[in-house]
């Protein structure tokens, strides 16, 4: 293991989990969870914005 792995085994071993693998298209939450949340106040502003000038 790198250092990185180790670091991380150290942080979750004490908990009782399952970690699984999803490849590609089959991990939609995560997909979710990455893509850019277009419903941001800032989002909106910087939008509303822009169409003013």
């Amino acid at each position: 293991l790198n250092m990185r792995q180790r670091y991380w085994l150290e942080l979750v071993k004490d908990y009782d989990c399952s970690i699984q693998y999803h490849p590609g298209k089959a991990n939609v939450v995560a997909d979710a969870l990455s893509r850019k949340v277009t419903g941001d106040l800032t989002y909106v502003i910087t939008q509303q914005s822009s169409l003013i000038h």
